[in-house]
């Protein structure tokens, strides 16, 4: 029978719980311009540019700082993003068959590597490319 040698793996909401932290800071975002952050907002959060969604709730002129807001809170909340349960298993046991890891994200690739190394989750991957490094 022949195995899966190769997996890629998103790490937001695939093999990390993270939203919690990045919905935390855009509900302290909205709430500073008195938008009830919801169900819509938080959607739209993630299926949109980044660029767009602030410039639409914010102006553009404030695109760049909500951005770079974001970059720093998500380094600072990064060594408190956990793996969900059974993650750290099925990858050593994907990697202990033979199989290659890496991950792929969105996120910006310090944050990532950070998740990576405190979750342990580094030592199942080969790679972890973002949009930053492209």
């Amino acid at each position: 029978q022949e195995r899966m040698r190769h997996w890629v793996f998103d790490l937001d909401g695939t093999l990390v719980d993270s939203f919690s932290h990045y919905f935390a800071f855009l509900e302290e975002t909205f709430r500073g311009r008195g938008i009830e952050f919801d169900e819509r907002l938080k959607h739209e959060a993630l299926t949109e540019p980044l660029v767009s969604y602030f410039g639409r709730y914010f102006g553009k002129h404030r695109v760049d700082e909500l951005i770079a807001r974001v970059h720093a809170r998500s380094i600072a909340d990064a060594e408190k993003v956990l793996p969900f349960e059974g993650i750290p298993e099925t990858l050593e046991t994907l990697a202990s068959r033979g199989s290659r890891l890496a991950v792929l994200t969105n996120r910006d690739i310090e944050s990532a590597r950070i998740i990576l190394r405190t979750t342990g989750l580094d030592r199942f991957t080969e790679a972890c490319l973002s949009g930053s490094c492209v």
